[in-house]
């Protein structure tokens, strides 16, 4: 796991993560610089940087970190895009993408029939999400600012 803040770091070791390591705050993340996350994951998974080495990349950042992350897929690996905190719009650069033969995959809120499956399969399999913070109904406009700031690790939950 590549994780934006490095405080969030013991969190992914709370729930099962092996091998992470933190500071991509900056936009650059896969830079090349002695400090880039992916440089260090290559080192430690002994790959080629310049193939990238991770299997899957899940971008919530969009069209400002989707280049770094088409960067660190590894040759035939997949991206799933989830999140647009960077804009909703931006280039794509294709040919790097093409390069990787990685698949990008946008994933959207689906049906409320998968929803119900998708509720069962986490109770049945006993899956706890991770609670970054909960705002009470009142203080809605707190919790998108939150969501905004991007200072989240986890759901962000509304009570009513």
């Amino acid at each position: 796991m590549i994780a934006g803040l490095n405080p969030t770091l013991p969190i992914c070791t709370d729930i099962g993560d092996a091998q992470h390591v933190g500071g991509a705050r900056c936009a650059q993340w896969h830079a090349g610089r002695d400090d880039d996350p992916v440089a260090r994951l290559t080192k430690t998974f002994g790959g080629d940087d310049a193939a990238g080495v991770v299997d899957h990349v899940v971008e919530v950042g969009g069209p400002g970190t989707l280049a770094q992350s088409i960067g660190a897929v590894r040759v035939g690996g997949h991206i799933s895009l989830i999140g647009v905190l960077t804009g909703a719009s931006g280039e794509v650069p294709t040919a790097a993408l093409m390069a990787k033969q990685a698949r990008l995959q946008g994933l959207i809120v689906g049906s409320r029939r998968m929803q119900q499956d998708f509720v069962r399969a986490i109770e049945a399999n006993d899956i706890r999400p991770v609670i970054d913070r909960r705002f009470p109904l009142d203080r809605l406009a707190d919790a998108f600012a939150y969501e905004q700031s991007a200072g989240h690790f986890g759901k962000i939950g509304v009570e009513w």
